[in-house]
């Protein structure tokens, strides 16, 4: 059986390094179409049956769909489904391979198409749903989109274009409109986005708006009544604006229609509280008008009490409370009777220009009165500082002090740079509570905030011998080191002590060895140096994914393409965008470069350069322009190859599937970095077997038909890491939905652990792939229970072992070790023997006793009890 097994393996590895069989031409639609992260939808195709073969339909046609983004999947029906983490706006290619359902009507053909993924928008909305202008004025209206990034995925709005004039600025999350009225009438504005999302907004155009004024500007009443406002609408009725009927009952918006549930001339004082009203209608001059109503309970006062405690002068958050007997805050009616010119009520709340005693009294609803005097106390009414303008040398230290004029203030700090020390982001100075620390040279103004009440100083650092050089690497790469130092300006090196600070993307011991840490493709962190003298030095450094090597294949393009679009190219750290590339082609006669794009200029050859703009780690590959004609094809035009391995070359047919014999060559070699010697990859032109030697060398492998027709092939290395690692134990519920995943794992930076072979010892218990391709995990779901073990094997024959124990939750009867429905001494036995390491059976679920996840030895003193 071991044996068998072993043949299967060596069986599976091979076919990973078969090649596939040939696809068709290719050809660059420029079609666009739409969506946005996280979507799953089945766009509308162009049919392209007409460009491949005259009088054709897609009937006549197999469509398959294939994707060209890690972001996007599609499946037969063309359904695309986008990752949530799809970036936007950015473009993803796709491919629509036609092939023909009867051979020689019309020619097998792939169309290449982008699928540009907009911002993600929920919902729609505009500023206000009914808009009122005067004919020949303008007004602003605003959409706003939800869960956006931008506001280019929005298509052109509909109005009606003879009754209002419309203006548009795009800008993100919104569109701000200016809206005309051209003549008098109703229209509606609709935007829609392009998932269907859409706002509506109506629009009245009318000849002239009127005033619009209260009968008195203050009410009150008592709770329940009802208060008509003898509104006076002028020399004309006209519809008022929505927007522009607003109620804030003691400071808070509330909802308009609960107070006015008739026409906007009657309140309805159903809560008691203090309100501002607005209503008013949009007109010339956005007339508008604000009324205040008091609305009283029936009550009565126990007592008074200010929120500030004590009463200062000029305070305006002194919020009155009256409570009645059982300590509820309640609304009556009061009045300054004692210091009225010192104080007022506005509101709730008590308003104080000047010192003296103030009496507050409230009317009871029986009549009655309650009153409570406070005496208003001097507040600070000026703040200064012991010095508005400092000069200091590194390492001095001044003491602020804060003086008022009266009384006395809490306050707090707050420094403004003019300018930063470029050489290591260290701040001029800082603060340790009234201490001003000298630290760098520059300037900066430090001020005292008190209430209302400023005060500032303007501090400035001078350069001169006592100035400290915190050195810090300009650029770190993951994996990277580097030694932390601080030294003056003649070289003398100071002893400190060194950490980081925050987001610490990097780890430093004690003695300033700095080390870049990979937390999700690099970023900024701090660092911080304390000498022995007690100075402290704070500084920034940077964290790039720097890759050790780069790659990308060789490019073949007709003349009569327009252009080309490159892929992204491959690393150890993944994918490199080229806003992070350097490119430069050697001919450009041949063909240009542009925006990740290749533009063919003439029938030749020419190399292109990818240089990393972080680290400086390069590749090349080439570029060949062929003659419209050519019409060889490959089932594909990469190759992956492990370190010290082989793969037979793919075979080459023509546009009708014929095989096509073509003598073989390396012509561009690459031998990889940090290579000792110059070999990377070496080729049997005989059997036609491509070997690499090193693991980050690359090759073009270019193939010549008897009629000169050529077609080209990269090669890529790898190296595949010496160990990998699974979970140790995963135990699966059958009652439990959804898949179970094992992972792959290596501790190696620049690996890859390329196809995976997947074996179980028992596989009657779950449903699970048993061949993975450039994958590191495998997806299963439980069968039956029972326990086996799961092994992951690499192309070198590497491997990693799990142990999976598939459980029934509803069938466990706990204490049942065997599995044989009886609790007795043998389950003891055969728990003692599985936790000595012994090659025993156990039903997982019923063994875990106490239920905690891990089946261990308080599992099997449980046991024991159980037993006794």
């Amino acid at each position: 059986m071991r044996s068998r097994r072993y043949i299967l393996v060596l069986l599976l590895m091979l076919l990973a390094l078969l090649p596939c069989t040939a696809q068709a031409k290719t050809v660059q639609t420029g079609d666009l179409l739409f969506g946005a992260a996280g979507d799953i939808r089945i766009p509308v195709y162009k049919d392209y049956s007409d460009q491949i073969g005259e009088g054709l339909t897609q009937d006549d046609f197999i469509l398959t769909f294939h994707s060209l983004s890690d972001y996007m999947t599609i499946d037969a029906q063309g359904q695309i489904t986008m990752r949530a983490d799809t970036p936007y706006a950015s473009d993803h290619d796709l491919e629509i391979t036609y092939t023909p359902k009867v051979a020689g009507v019309g020619k097998a053909t792939t169309f290449r198409l982008a699928l540009r993924v907009l911002a993600p928008i929920s919902e729609v909305t505009a500023s206000t749903y009914d808009l009122t202008i005067e004919k020949g004025k303008t007004e602003h209206l605003t959409i706003h989109l939800k869960d956006q990034g931008s506001a280019g995925t929005l298509f052109p709005v509909e109005y009606d274009k003879a009754i209002i004039k419309l203006n548009q600025n795009w800008d993100t999350g919104r569109i701000a409109m200016t809206v005309t009225g051209v003549k008098t009438g109703e229209t509606t504005i609709r935007v829609t986005a392009y998932n269907g999302k859409s706002a509506s907004v109506r629009v009245h155009v009318v000849d002239d708006i009127s005033r619009i004024e209260f009968g008195q500007s203050a009410y009150e009443a008592f709770q329940w009544e009802t208060i008509d406002l003898k509104m006076d609408y002028g020399n004309g009725s006209v519809k008022l604006w929505p927007a522009l009927m607003q109620v804030f009952r003691d400071g808070m918006s509330v909802d308009y229609k609960r107070y006015f549930p008739e026409d906007a001339g009657h309140f309805h004082a159903i809560d008691p509280g203090y309100f501002d009203v607005t209503i008013g209608h949009y007109g010339p001059d956005m007339t508008a008008k604000t009324v205040k109503i008091a609305v009283y309970q029936q009550a009565v006062c126990e007592r008074i009490e200010i929120s500030t405690g004590d009463v200062y002068l000029g305070r305006d958050n002194m919020r009155i409370s009256i409570l009645d007997a059982e300590g509820v805050p309640v609304v009556l009616p009061m009045a300054i009777t004692q210091g009225s010119d010192i104080a007022s009520i506005d509101g709730a709340y008590l308003r104080t220009t000047g010192y003296g005693t103030v009496t507050l009294t409230v009317t009871n609803s029986d009549g009655t009165t309650t009153s409570r005097s406070f005496e208003v106390k001097a507040n600070p009414t000026q703040m200064a500082l012991n010095a508005t303008d400092l000069t200091l040398e590194i390492g001095e230290i001044f003491g602020l002090e804060v003086r008022f004029d009266q009384g006395r203030l809490n306050y707090e700090y707050e420094i403004s740079f003019d300018q930063e020390n470029p050489e290591y982001d260290l701040p001029c100075v800082r603060l340790e509570g009234d201490r001003v620390i000298a630290q760098a040279p520059g300037s900066a103004t430090i001020t005292v905030k008190a209430g209302y009440l400023k005060a500032s100083c303007h501090v400035t650092v001078a350069d001169g011998p006592g100035r400290l050089i915190f050195h810090v690497p300009e650029k770190l790469g993951i994996g990277y080191t580097f030694q932390l130092r601080v030294t003056d300006q003649t070289g003398r090196e100071y002893p400190a002590t060194f950490s980081t600070t925050y987001n610490s993307i990097g780890t430093c011991t004690p003695d300033g060895l700095l080390t870049g840490v990979h937390t999700g493709g690099g970023g900024s962190g701090g660092l911080q140096a304390v000498l022995a003298d007690g100075r402290v030095l704070q500084a920034k450094y940077h964290v790039y994914q720097i890759p050790r090597w780069l790659r990308h294949p060789s490019v073949s393009v007709s003349v009569s393409e327009p252009s080309i679009r490159l892929a992204e190219a491959e690393s150890d750290v993944g994918p490199v965008a080229y806003q992070n590339l350097t490119v430069t082609v050697a001919d450009e006669s041949i063909a240009i470069y542009g925006s990740g794009c290749l533009y063919p200029r003439k029938v030749g050859v020419t190399v292109v350069t990818l240089t990393a703009n972080h680290g400086g780690v390069s590749t090349s590959f080439t570029v060949e322009v062929l003659p419209a004609d050519d019409q060889l094809y490959l089932g594909s035009d990469t190759m992956e190859i492990p370190a010290n391995m082989s793969a037979y070359l793919p075979v080459v047919t023509d546009y009708q599937g014929n095989v096509v014999p073509v003598t073989w060559a390396i012509t561009h070699l690459s031998p990889g970095h940090d290579n000792p010697g110059n070999a990377g990859f070496t080729l049997d032109q005989e059997k036609g077997v491509l070997t690499c030697l090193w693991p980050t060398a690359t090759c073009e492998v270019t193939g010549v038909s008897a009629e000169g027709l050529k077609v080209k092939i990269s090669a890529f290395g790898y190296k595949l890491p010496s160990a990998i690692h699974l979970a140790g134990e995963l135990t699966m519920d059958i009652q439990s939905t959804g898949a179970y995943s094992v992972r792959i794992s290596y501790d190696e930076p620049g690996c890859k652990a390329g196809p995976v072979l997947w074996v179980a010892e028992n596989d009657e218990l779950f449903t699970y792939y048993q061949y993975t391709e450039d994958q590191e995990f495998n997806s299963f779901e439980a069968r039956k229970p029972g326990t086996t073990r799961i092994a992951a094997m690499l192309l070198d024959g590497t491997c990693a072992v799990c142990t999976v124990h598939v459980i029934d939750s509803s069938q466990a009867l706990p204490g049942d070790v065997n599995g044989d429905g009886v609790i007795d001494g043998r389950d003891s036995i055969r728990l003692l023997r599985y936790l000595a390491g012994a090659d025993a059976v156990i039903t997982w679920q019923s063994a875990d006793i106490n239920q905690d996840g891990t089946v261990d030895g308080r599992d099997s003193i449980r046991l024991l009890k159980m037993l006794l």
